[in-house]
């Protein structure tokens, strides 16, 4: 019930919730979910001038997901793709770059499709 409330959630109305479900939530799942959301999303948070907040957000899980040994590609390509649009500072980038290289078991094809391990 999580997950399918997450999928049908209005972004504009519950930015707070994607934001708590990134920093508390440890499911891999989830944090698929509200990558899709964010993606979808991304006028809304454009037009709220509130990236910032979520690029913290987002940099906090994959920091997480280092110390834990983790590596998800959908969140690496999603931070590369806000770096590309100049929503992510250069030395974040270079940790999402740092922590790509970390794990070299995930494979080119898999980054790109945003699998996970």
């Amino acid at each position: 019930m999580y997950v399918s409330g997450l999928r049908s959630m209005s972004c504009a109305a519950d930015k707070q919730f994607l934001i708590k479900a990134l920093v508390w939530s440890t499911d891999e799942e989830i944090l698929d979910v509200v990558i899709d959301t964010i993606r979808r999303a991304a006028d809304v948070w454009t037009a709220n001038d509130k990236w910032q907040l979520l690029t913290n957000a987002l940099m906090d899980r994959n920091q997480a997901q280092d110390r834990r040994g983790r590596h998800h590609s959908g969140l690496a390509n999603l931070l590369l793709e806000l770096a590309k649009r100049g929503r992510l500072s250069e030395d974040d980038e270079e940790e999402v770059r740092a922590s790509i290289e970390q794990h070299p078991k995930v494979s080119p094809w898999r980054r790109k499709e945003g699998m996970h391990d």
